[in-house]
């Protein structure tokens, strides 16, 4: 069959024709012929307006995250840590939506064994190994992994927690070194496992400003720096640093906001998660005149990855007198002082609360 190609004007004259015939045939016979007229007419695109989405009103985001629990760790019991971890994945299962946390396991003192490096346990005369932690820190992560079930999404990063006390000068750079090491090992394992999506984990110490010299908890973060394929949270304090209605305090036993700075954020591997217990927010205001001073001497204010509480610990102990924040008590704070300075607003990640 021959198709013919017509322009628009070509094809009203032959329409016309068509009708003109068509009439004729009408009158003299009373039939209607039709003749066949093929046209192959390529159709200009009309281009679809793109829909303009109704926009969502963003979420508040003074509005404090779900809290997790960290502990302060009295064992390395492969059961105990998995159940542990298990609580953990149960909880994100059951909540609505996606869920994003940190739980630190702090599992106490520094401490070297002969050659090996490790930690004295809270209320214990136990001490462990790094690579004992370490497989208790997984045994953790199976747990969280196996009881989320199918909540594949949620996620949970443990914080490997030890701190600076200066007990038998065991806040060494050698240390902080196998520290990274056994941090390093665990996320290997999560990863061979399937798990790093679901879990993963950093280096944390709680570095308190009257626990030891800011010389010697350097060098501890020096060593961990050193070796560190993962992060190191700083979870500890910022005693007598800089208030808002006291500005030209000092900080404690010897210690200056650039030392704070430095084991907090100034090393590339380090972050603050810092201490938030007192009741009247003055926690808040040092961390957050600590992120202003890293602003102007340092130019970048600090990336603090949530506030840190000991509610549930003070309850447990039958109370804390004014250092008993709860964790969105805690996590306001923290979140009104750096968000009221355009120069330290940030999204404020987590919330967490310890306990024993």
């Amino acid at each position: 069959m021959r198709i013919i190609r017509l322009g628009v004007k070509s094809l009203l004259v032959i329409l016309l024709l068509c009708f003109a015939i068509k009439v004729s045939a009408e009158v003299s016979v009373q039939s209607t012929q039709y003749f066949p007229i093929i046209i192959n007419v390529k159709p200009t695109s009309t281009p679809t307006p793109t829909p303009t989405p109704t926009p969502l009103p963003p979420p508040n985001p003074r509005v404090p995250p779900p809290w997790s629990t960290s502990y302060y760790m009295k064992t390395i019991n492969s059961t105990t840590l998995y159940n542990l971890g298990c609580t953990h994945g149960t909880r994100d299962r059951d909540l609505p939506g996606v869920q994003d946390s940190v739980v630190v396991l702090d599992f106490g003192k520094t401490k070297q064994i002969g050659s090996e490096y490790g930690v004295k346990l809270f209320g214990s005369v136990t001490y462990a190994t790094t690579t004992q932690i370490g497989e208790a820190v997984k045994h953790f992560g199976r747990g969280y992994v196996e009881c989320s079930g199918s909540d594949i999404l949620s996620h949970v990063r443990i914080g490997i927690g030890t701190n600076n006390y200066n007990v038998e000068s065991s806040v060494t750079y050698e240390h902080g070194q196998a520290w990274a090491r056994m941090v390093n090992d665990v996320n290997t394992w999560f990863i061979a496992a399937g798990y790093f999506s679901r879990v993963d984990a950093v280096g944390a110490s709680d570095m308190e400003l009257s626990w030891n010299s800011a010389a010697i908890t350097r060098r501890w973060v020096d060593g961990y720096d050193s070796t560190n394929r993962y992060a190191l949270y700083n979870f500890g304090d910022a005693a007598s640093c800089p208030t808002e209605s006291y500005p030209y305090l000092t900080c404690a036993s010897g210690w200056t906001q650039d030392d704070v700075w430095y084991i907090s954020y100034g090393v590339g591997s380090a972050f603050p998660l810092p201490l938030i217990y007192a009741d009247n927010g003055v926690n808040a205001e040092q961390w957050y005149l600590l992120s202003v001073y890293a602003y102007t001497h340092h130019g970048k204010a600090f990336d603090i990855k949530g506030a840190f509480t000991e509610w549930q610990a003070c309850q447990q102990a039958g109370g804390c007198g004014s250092l008993d924040n709860t964790p969105e008590e805690g996590w306001l704070f923290l979140w009104d002082h750096l968000n009221g300075d355009p120069r330290t607003k940030q999204i404020l990640r987590w919330s967490t609360d310890i306990k024993w």
